[in-house]
């Protein structure tokens, strides 16, 4: 099972989340008003739950499927909004922003925790 869930990921999983980012963060631009702090934050909230991928290869093997991590919480990454919105810090905000839409992402491919 464990040698499945290897062939599934690669590159290409988050090159497309990045490219997801890309467009999120462009379909929003009017609002942010081509904020880098934003573009950026979005940029990396749309791969850092994917942080999880390095416990997955090199600590348990495989054995538990990444999506069911910590990282892949979409309470974690709603928490993390809303705190960028209470602290009115924009990093925090793209990070939120970014790591929602992957988690939507994820949920077309498999259940997230």
């Amino acid at each position: 099972m464990a040698s499945r869930h290897r062939k599934a990921w690669s590159s290409e999983v988050i090159i497309g989340h990045l490219l997801t980012g890309y467009l999120l963060a462009h379909t929003l631009d009017r609002g942010f008003d081509r904020d880098p702090v934003i573009w950026w934050g979005i940029f990396a909230g749309a791969v850092l739950p994917d942080i999880d991928m390095l416990w997955f290869f090199f600590v348990d093997g495989g054995k538990v499927h990444h999506h069911h991590r910590a990282t892949h919480n979409l309470t974690l990454w709603t928490g993390v909004l809303f705190a960028g919105f209470a602290l009115s810090s924009r990093v925090l905000t793209g990070c939120g922003l970014g790591a929602g839409l992957h988690m939507m992402l994820d949920t077309i491919a498999g259940a997230i925790s």
